[in-house]
């Protein structure tokens, strides 16, 4: 029984293998794939101040309010930050 589990598993084996070719092969077909990729447009609409000594490591803006995680080891805080002068109103 175990000559037959050991056979059935290199036969899988083998043929899992030679899928790559199948693969290659069908890659290397007549039809022209199509190669161009989409380039994702945008626009700066706004920019805003921000303490670039802040390590920042999450943002949320909810009901027009910019929340801020940001520290650094034991310095960890979350702000709420005024948009148009970057200070912070509450942490």
């Amino acid at each position: 029984m175990k000559i037959f589990y050991s056979a059935l598993l290199a036969f899988i084996f083998i043929v899992s293998c030679n899928n790559t070719n199948v693969v290659e092969a069908n890659n290397n077909s007549t039809s022209t794939p199509n190669t161009e990729t989409a380039t994702p447009q945008f626009q700066v609409v706004a920019q805003y101040p921000h303490n670039n000594t802040s390590f920042t490591e999450g943002l949320e803006f909810k009901d027009s309010t910019l929340y801020e995680s940001t520290g650094l080891n034991e310095q960890s805080k979350l702000c709420r930050i005024d948009l148009k002068t970057g200070k912070e109103l509450l942490k």
